[in-house]
């Protein structure tokens, strides 16, 4: 899904609404099972109607196809099931798309938290191993200082956020086929 989003690089707002998409699709059907590597083509189709739905100048069925190693007749099924699982209904009002940003920001923000706390644990732990001196309370700040998360590192937090939602909300009609690689 990273490397998909990378290559692609779709607005955030798509991203976003493609969140709101899997929601709704599984607010609609949520007595239907998936099996596992589902939530990656959920995810593409999500993606992909959202990037329609936003912007002008979108990419073809096909590109998506290549990009994410879909077939094309597949992708075009996946599509019209996805719109029929939604109701056809991708418009989402400011409030809601606001809702959304903010609980996504909170997620991002907690995930960083996490990773935050994670390195500075470890690295007091390989400080104890080696028997150094803790750092200075300044000393300790800069050093976390150098290890926010850059844009990228946010874009695979997004891309963590986005498949874990995903893999919560299979559906079956997207099930991967046997030899279908997912990437």
């Amino acid at each position: 899904m990273q490397k998909l989003l990378e290559n692609t690089q779709v607005s955030q707002s798509v991203i976003v609404l493609s969140l709101h998409y899997i929601f709704r699709l599984k607010e609609r059907n949520d007595f239907t099972l998936g099996k596992p590597g589902s939530e990656f083509r959920v995810a593409v189709c999500a993606v992909m109607l959202a990037n329609k739905f936003v912007d002008d100048n979108t990419y073809t069925n096909k590109t998506w196809s290549d990009v994410s190693a879909i077939p094309l007749d597949e992708l075009n099924k996946m599509e019209r099931e996805f719109l029929l699982g939604v109701g056809f209904r991708l418009f989402v009002d400011k409030p809601t798309y606001d809702s959304w940003l903010n609980l996504l920001r909170g997620l991002v923000l907690a995930e960083e938290r996490e990773h935050m706390h994670w390195r500075s644990r470890r690295h007091a732990n390989l400080i104890l191993r080696a028997g150094v001196p803790p750092p200075r309370a300044p000393a300790a700040a800069a050093a976390r200082a150098q290890h926010l998360p850059t844009p990228y590192a946010r874009l695979c937090i997004c891309t963590g956020v986005l498949l874990h939602v995903c893999r919560a909300l299979p559906v079956a009609p997207f099930d991967r086929r046997p030899g279908v690689r997912d990437y």
